[in-house]
C-alpha cells in the first residue's frame, strides 16, 4: 500500500530512534523513503525500476502488506466467542466484518493487487539484484488468519467476490512463497523465498474502525492473552521478531535451532560479523555467540568484560581467503603492501587477519584500512577501486570467483582455532551450560552425519552450494573433539601473543586466562 510522505517520515524518525536506542545489532543505518502504491501495476513497476538504478544488489525484500476491506465487527459474534473461547477471538476472530466487490485502479481485485500481486511484480523485476548476493531471501508477511475459507479458484480467481478477501489473501501469499521456492531450488538460485507471520501484536492499522477506546481495550487485551499463556500475543512487535543470517559452518548450531524451535533461545542476526557482535554484547542486545576467536580474545583484550569464553566451537584454522577486483592489477599478496584494505568494521575478523598476514609477510607498513560493513560492500569496493583487498572465508568467497565478479590471489590460514564460544557472564550458568551442551550434542550428530554423506547434503541444500565444493570444505573442518565446554590456556595465549606482536592489542603483563575465560562454565586445559 502506499503512504503519505509525512506518515513515511514519521516512521524513520522512530525507527532512528529506536536504533539510536542501540536496541538492534545495526550502526550507521540509513532509512530512504521510497514512494509505492502497490494497488496500481504502474507504480509497482516503478518502484522496482526506481531501485534497480539505485542498488546493485539487494539482501532481502520484505513483502508485508495486510490491506483488507474491514467495515466493522459483529458483536453478538465478538461477545459469543469472547465468551467461550477469549485466548481464540483475539488470535483468530469471526467477528470481523468485511465487505466485497471492491477493485483498484486496474480494475482487479484491490486487497489480492495490494496483498499478493503487486509484491509479486516487485519480487519478480527486483530478482536480477537479489542474484548478485550469494544468499538472498524474498520474506513474504502471512499471518495466523491465512485460511482457505470459500476461495473459488475457477470462479473467482481474485476473490473480488469473497467476504474473506484478507484471509484468503495470506492463504494464497503462502502458496505463492512455497511455489517461488520450489523454482528457485529447481534453478539452483541463491534467493530464498520465505515465509513468515508476526504473530498478534497491536498496531494502528484498526484505529479509524474502533476508536482510541476500543483500540486501547484491544491493546491491553493482547496484554491479558499474555498473560494467559498464548504464544502468539507479543509484548513487543520490534524484539520478539529475531531472524539469523546462515552461515555453513554453524549448521550443527542451525539444526538445532529447527529441533528447538524458540523454547530456550532464538538466532539474532549480525551479518557484519565479530566486530557487531561484539558490539551487540556491549548493547546488551545478545546472550550468547559463536565468533571467530582472535577478534573475540582482542575484544576482551582491549577491556571488553560484557562476555567471556565458554567453549571451543572448531578446532580446525580458518581459511581466510584475499580477495581483489576482477580487473585490479594485484597478482600476489606481496603487491598489497601500503595499500588500502577493506574490512567489514573495526574488531572484525577481516581486520584483524589483515594485520596477522602483514606481520607474517613482513611487511615494513601496517596496512590502512576503510570499513565497509558487509560482504556484498567489500565486493563493490575492490571492483570500484577504493580498496585493494579484503580477505573472507574461502568457501563463502568461492561461488563469486567462479563466476569472475573478484579475483583470488592467495590465502592466510588462522594459527589457531577459528571458532569459539562466548557468553555474558552474568547469565545464569545452568542456561549456559545446558545451551551448549545441547550444541554439543548437535556438533556430535552432524560429525557423525559426514560418514553417510547426510552432512554435505544438508549444507549443499541449505546453503545452495555445489555438493563437491562442500565435500572439499567439510574435509578440512574440525569441530571441537573434546566436549565443546573446553578452553585450551595454550591456545589462548599463544593467540594474544600473536595479535600483541600484529599490533593489534598491546601487553601489559602476564595474561590472566579468567579475564578471558568463565571458569564456571569452561574446564581450561
Amino acid at each position: 500500500m502506499q503512504s503519505s510522505p509525512s506518515k513515511a517520515q514519521n516512521a524513520i524518525n522512530q525507527l532512528k530512534e529506536y536504533q539510536n536506542s542501540k536496541a538492534i545489532c545495526t550502526v550507521d543505518l540509513e532509512l530512504v523513503y521510497e514512494h509505492c502504491d502497490l494497488g496500481t501495476v504502474e507504480s509497482s513497476v516503478d518502484f522496482a525500476t526506481r531501485i534497480k538504478q539505485k542498488y546493485s544488489s539487494l539482501s532481502s525484500i520484505i513483502c508485508n502488506a495486510g490491506a483488507g476491506t474491514f467495515t466493522g465487527l459483529d458483536w453478538l459474534k465478538a461477545c459469543q466467542q469472547i465468551v467461550t473461547n477469549p485466548i481464540q477471538a483475539l488470535t483468530l476472530p469471526n467477528y470481523k466484518l468485511q465487505s466485497n466487490g471492491t477493485t483498484s485502479a486496474d480494475s482487479i481485485g484491490w486487497v489480492f493487487q495490494t496483498n499478493i500481486y503487486g509484491h509479486f511484480i516487485i519480487a519478480k523485476e527486483l530478482e536480477s539484484l537479489l542474484e548478485k548476493e550469494s544468499q538472498s531471501s524474498i520474506i513474504w508477511m502471512s499471518s495466523l488468519e491465512a485460511a482457505k475459507c470459500d476461495y473459488d479458484i475457477d470462479n473467482d480467481f481474485q476473490f473480488i467476490k469473497s467476504n474473506y478477501s484478507y484471509e484468503i489473501s495470506k492463504y494464497l501469499t503462502e502458496a505463492l512463497a512455497i511455489g517461488l521456492e520450489d523454482h528457485y531450488r529447481e534453478q539452483n538460485s541463491t534467493i530464498h523465498s520465505v515465509i513468515v507471520h508476526p504473530s498478534v501484536v497491536w498496531s494502528s492499522i484498526f484505529y479509524d474502525h474502533l476508536g482510541w477506546l476500543l483500540d486501547l481495550l484491544m491493546a491491553i487485551s493482547f496484554y491479558f492473552a499474555r498473560l494467559l499463556g498464548s504464544p502468539n500475543h507479543l509484548i513487543s512487535a520490534f524484539l520478539a521478531n529475531n531472524h539469523h543470517v546462515k552461515t555453513h559452518f554453524q549448521s550443527p548450531l542451525l539444526q538445532l535451532a529447527e529441533k528447538d524451535n524458540g523454547k530456550s533461545f532464538v538466532l539474532v542476526p549480525c551479518p557484519s560479523g565479530t566486530g557487531q557482535i561484539i558490539n551487540a554484547f556491549k548493547n546488551d542486545e545478545i546472550d550468547v555467540s559463536l565468533a571467530l576467536t582472535e577478534s573475540l580474545l582482542a575484544g576482551i583484550a582491549k577491556g571488553a568484560t560484557e562476555f567471556k569464553f565458554v567453549g571451543t566451537y572448531i578446532e580446525s584454522p580458518l581459511n581466510w581467503a584475499v580477495i581483489t577486483g576482477a580487473n585490479a592489477p594485484y597478482t600476489s599478496i606481496k603487491d598489497l603492501e601500503g595499500t588500502t584494505i577493506g574490512i567489514s568494521r573495526k574488531g572484525s575478523g577481516s581486520e584483524v587477519m589483515a594485520n596477522v598476514m602483514a606481520l607474517q609477510k613482513e611487511w615494513k607498513n601496517p596496512p590502512k584500512f576503510l570499513i565497509n560493513d558487509n560482504f556484498a560492500k567489500l565486493r563493490q569496493s575492490v571492483n570500484d577501486g577504493s580498496t585493494s583487498c579484503f580477505m573472507w572465508e574461502w568457501f563463502t568467497t568461492l561461488p563469486y570467483v567462479k563466476t569472475g565478479e573478484v579475483k583470488f590471489i592467495g590465502n592466510q590460514l588462522t594459527p589457531w582455532p577459528s571458532w569459539s564460544i562466548v557468553a555474558k557472564p552474568s547469565l545464569d550458568r545452568s542456561l549456559v551450560a545446558q545451551f551448549v551442551d545441547n550444541l554439543d550434542q548437535a556438533v556430535r550428530a552432524f560429525d557423525e552425519s559426514r560418514t553417510s554423506g547426510e552432512a554435505v547434503d544438508y549444507v549443499a541444500e541449505t546453503f545452495n552450494y555445489d555438493k563437491q565444493d562442500v565435500q572439499e570444505w567439510i574435509k578440512g573442518v574440525t569441530y571441537s573433539k573434546s566436549h565443546l565446554r573446553v578452553v585450551k590456556k595454550s591456545v589462548v595465549e599463544s593467540t594474544l601473543d600473536t595479535l600483541v606482536d600484529a599490533k593489534v592489542i598491546e601487553k601489559n603483563g602476564e595474561w590472566d586466562i579468567s579475564q578471558f575465560v568463565n571458569r564456571d562454565i569452561a574446564t581450561v586445559e
